[in-house]
């Protein structure tokens, strides 16, 4: 249960954390798009595997 909550707060805090991300890495808004696009797509990917392994 508790590494359901870390990843949970993990999620949301890294969308207020990617601005500052942007600008200390120096990314375009293409790169930090980019980035989060990749992690959401991971995140959908492993709901529908789990949905699958549970059917």
């Amino acid at each position: 249960m508790g590494t359901l909550v870390a990843v949970g707060l993990a999620r949301y805090t890294y969308s207020l954390l990617l601005p500052a991300m942007r600008t200390d890495l120096h990314w375009s808004y293409v790169q930090a798009g980019s980035l989060n696009a990749a992690i959401s797509m991971g995140y959908l990917a492993g709901a529908l595997l789990q949905r699958e392994k549970r059917a």
